[in-house]
């Protein structure tokens, strides 16, 4: 099986493949870090690039000036409806999170009396409703 293999012939090495070791024998100094500063070259307020007719003021044709126009009002438009929307969704985050503060409630309640009908104990009175610091609304129990 080994016969079946082709020789390994050795090959003689140069000094480009092998790292020949220092006299001493210890590893050399590597060259120190130089800092140097940046230096950016100074700013020079340049000409404009264009020739001076190109900043003339235009006159732009009616259809396009009114191409414009509705552009500018639909952007305006869409920014509204934005704001819109932000609004009305945080409208519903807020009914959410009341009513799953009424959930929490009740379940609380109804973990307690429970408790209290199981030792025998006075059944404890329902919570006073949750006030909420943006409306004053309170999200009690009783509420939808």
């Amino acid at each position: 099986m080994l016969q079946d293999l082709p020789a390994i012939e050795p090959r003689k090495l140069d000094h480009r493949t092998i790292q020949q070791p220092q006299d001493d024998g210890s590893m050399p100094e590597p060259e120190p870090i130089r800092e140097e500063p940046v230096r950016s070259p100074a700013r020079e307020e340049s000409p404009p690039h264009h020739p001076p007719h190109v900043y003339c003021t235009v006159r732009l044709t009616e259809p396009l000036e009114a191409l414009l126009h509705q552009i500018a009002a639909r952007c305006d438009e869409m920014a509204q409806q934005m704001v819109e929307a932000d609004r009305r969704r945080a409208a519903w985050e807020a009914r959410v999170e009341r009513r799953l503060d009424r959930y929490e409630d009740l379940v609380q309640w109804t973990v307690a009396s429970g408790h209290a009908r199981r030792d025998g104990s006075q059944l404890s009175p329902f919570l006073e409703p949750r006030v909420y610091v943006d409306d004053r609304s309170s999200a009690g129990p009783s509420g939808s």
